[in-house]
């Protein structure tokens, strides 16, 4: 019988003799079934572990491939750390090409202190069967990149690890912090109060700063729009709804809005609001957030600026640019109204640049001040008051129905500034010219209406009154003024000027002892023109100043050759000086210092004539420069004397030589005793303060007589001679050396 192979081996094993005879050959028959039998069960069960192992490795080989599509490492190690399992691909950052990895223990596989990190994970899944995790850095070519291992306890004492390359999002991490700590910083640095408005819940965020702006604690505003709304100006409230409105709705990209809120302590303050809408696919804002600003230290500037802009300085009235923007609104108004007018009146006060000039601009300043105030109290409500420049002032008058209103208006103003002026102790006393001009369908432009009643104010000044309305004659006058202006200038550029010289006489021996230099213009066209027609041009333009020096220099010129000429007639020089002259100070000595050195003249015998009005306008400062000129050892005339009675008052103070008597004292002798009286009260002062007295415009023996009686040393007048050119001085002088006969 052919026994199975394993019980044959296993008889040559145990009875490598045979069998030993008697020995149960039952038994052995028995085994031999039985192997047989167990032979054909495993067959079964190879055939079944066979299919088992076929879909087991399928099923292996689709997980790996899963794996194999994660970036993550998998590692599946012991409760010591030993690898057992791994999928770590090319992860060179971690692992070098072809290491060995199977049987070291994963946690002495890292640098640093991540080793540390790996071991107490392992010991936390051994002792707890839960899972753990841990986060760790490795330098790999000078970078730092972060990982993320997480520690899964699986049966059989045994630990699934799967690492991650977490380095993106560490990165992204902390960029995010950076920008926000950058974030939180320019909050709390900057003076913006942040809010956010849900469109949908209607509540609003708003940042502690936001409510701090306007006094509140967190705690004290709550979420909804009210706590806005409620707070904002009730002027503001329509602009601020309208813009947000127009921003919700799609119309503006941004909404932006000033506006004025109520703090806590009742202070209105400017804010600035500022935010972009969210909008879902439709284009509906479902949520806008933004900031807020305390502008109002700008709004405080700006309005200053804007106040600066429209006002002047010094008087606080409007300005130039405030008076037209209301002119032009008033006669756009005035178009559609037939029982009213407006009108335009112009001010300039009288004299002023010379108190300016004389007392100071601090004092003028002050002047100026007290004027607007004047001119305020004098003014309707309804009327507008401006500064424009200088001493220049202007009213908008409305609600005009005729001229009455106008000369009504005049006379309060006149008034006004009727009383004297008390500045610093001192008295000043202020006239103004006014101009008018009334509004009508024929002006289209303010500037127009403007100019009119400037044209009226200075034909006003010119005339010696008050007042002027503006007519279409006085057009033509301020043409005509603007060219002798353009045509005094030319003359000046080409010395069209004359000097003719009228003579002075001695009364009591009828010897010429001197000449008055009088100015006169050779014009091309009118032939010659009087100085009453240049003298107040020149003035008002500044051309006296290149005139006045050139006659004294001329004049000094002339009287040196009639004084070699004649040398036994001692002949003396009077040159008018103009107080405009007298105001350059130094200047002017520096200039009659060099005429005196260029000319020879003798000093003595060179007497400048200034004024009475020009020293009652300064007296101090006149005063003054006298003395300077009294330096140069020339004389100092009082020209027009008597004219202000009050020079009576001052005359002893002024250091002068000769006192010249106005003319208007000498007209009709004997038909006046209070001018007569005055005439002998003038030359009895001068007497007394030993003052030679020059009387002018004598042309009657009966005016002779009358000076000769009150013993006036010294006259001129067409009695003797008129004004001469230089060419006919010395045939004078020749021939008319004394007026003897004419004296007796």
């Amino acid at each position: 019988m052919e026994w199975h192979s394993l019980l044959k081996r296993q008889i040559k094993k145990y009875f490598p003799d045979g069998i030993p005879q008697g020995y149960n050959q039952e038994f052995i028959k028995a085994v031999h079934e039985a192997y047989i039998g167990f032979d054909q069960d495993r067959g079964i069960l190879e055939r079944s572990l066979d299919l088992s192992s076929q879909e087991l490795f399928q099923a292996n080989t689709d997980m790996r491939a899963v794996f194999r599509a994660f970036p993550d490492l998998f590692f599946r190690v012991d409760h010591d750390g030993v690898i057992l399992d791994h999928k770590v691909g090319g992860s060179a950052d971690l692992f070098r090409p072809g290491e060995k990895l199977l049987g070291k223990k994963i946690q002495n596989i890292p640098d640093g202190n991540a080793g540390v990190l790996f071991q107490q994970a392992i010991d936390q899944v051994r002792k707890t069967q839960s899972t753990a995790s841990i986060e760790y850095d490795v330098v790999v070519g000078g970078k730092k990149q972060f990982y993320e291992a997480r520690f899964l306890p699986l049966s059989g004492a045994k630990i699934i690890i799967i690492i991650r390359n977490i380095t993106e999002r560490k990165n992204a991490e902390q960029a995010l912090m950076v920008s926000e700590e950058r974030y939180s910083i320019a909050v709390k640095g900057s003076n913006d109060g942040l809010w956010d408005w849900d469109l949908k819940s209607k509540q609003i965020y708003f940042s502690p700063q936001w409510k701090s702006l306007l006094g509140y604690s967190d705690a004290e505003i709550g979420t909804t729009p009210d706590e806005w709304y409620s707070r904002i100006h009730l002027e503001d409230r329509d602009i601020f709804s309208s813009k947000m409105d127009e921003h919700v709705g799609g119309a503006e990209p941004f909404f932006k809005c000033e506006y004025r809120m109520l703090h806590k302590d009742g202070r209105y303050l400017w804010m600035k609001a500022q935010g972009v809408a969210l909008r879902d696919p439709e284009g509906f804002a479902y949520r806008i957030a933004g900031s807020q600003t305390d502008v109002t230290d700008r709004k405080i500037v700006e309005e200053q600026l804007l106040h600066n802009a429209f006002h002047d300085s010094l008087t606080g009235l409007p300005s130039r640019l405030l008076f037209m923007n209301r002119l032009r609104q008033s006669m756009e108004h005035s178009k559609g109204r037939s029982s009213e007018g407006m009108a335009v009146m112009f001010i300039d006060l009288d004299r002023f640049k010379l108190i300016n000039d004389g007392l100071g601009h601090g004092m003028g300043d002050q002047l100026l001040i007290e004027v607007a105030k004047r001119l305020k109290a004098c003014v309707r409500s309804s009327d507008t008051i401006a500064r424009i420049g200088g001493d220049e002032f202007t009213v908008l008058m409305e609600h005009v129905k005729d001229s009455t209103t106008v000369s009504h208006l005049v006379g309060r103003i006149e008034e006004g500034l009727r009383a004297p002026f008390n500045l610093e102790g001192q008295e000043i006393y202020i006239a103004a010219s006014i101009g008018v001009a009334m509004g009508s369908s024929d002006y289209d432009k303010p500037e127009d209406l403007m100019r009119d009643a400037d044209t009226a104010m200075y034909r006003a000044k010119s005339s010696g009154g008050t007042f002027e309305i503006y007519d279409i004659h006085m057009h033509a006058r301020v043409v005509s003024l603007l060219k002798s202006e353009s045509e005094l200038r030319r003359a000046v550029e080409n010395q069209e000027f004359r000097i003719y010289y009228q003579p002075i006489i001695m009364l009591t021996t009828g010897r010429v002892v001197g000449f008055e230099a009088l100015l006169r213009w050779q014009h091309g066209v009118r032939g010659l023109v009087a100085p009453a027609e240049i003298i107040p041009l020149a003035e008002e333009t500044g051309l006296i100043i290149p005139i006045g020096n050139w006659v004294l220099k001329n004049a000094c010129k002339d009287m040196v050759r009639w004084q070699k000429q004649f040398p036994n007639s001692p002949l003396e020089l009077n040159v008018n000086m103009s107080y405009k002259q007298i105001l350059q100070g130094d200047v002017l000595v520096s200039q009659i210092h060099d005429a005196l050195n260029e000319t020879k003249i003798p000093p003595h015998t060179l007497a400048l004539e200034i004024t009475e009005s020009g020293i009652m306008e300064n007296q101090e400062g006149v005063i003054r420069m006298i003395q300077s000129l009294r330096k140069l050892n020339i004389q100092i005339a009082i020209d027009d004397f008597g004219v202000g009675y009050s020079s009576l008052n001052y005359l002893h103070r002024l250091p002068i030589d000769k006192l010249k008597v106005d003319k208007s004292f000498l007209v009709n002798p004997g038909s006046s005793n209070e001018t007569e009286s005055v005439l002998k009260a003038i030359i009895a002062l001068a007497h007394n303060l030993n003052i030679p007295v020059v009387a002018e415009g004598i042309e009657v023996m009966e005016q002779l007589s009358l000076l000769k009686e009150l013993q006036c040393e010294f006259g001129q007048g067409y009695y003797f001679a008129g004004p001469m050119p230089a060419e006919a001085v010395a045939a004078f002088i020749q021939s008319n050396q004394s007026f003897h006969e004419v004296i007796k």
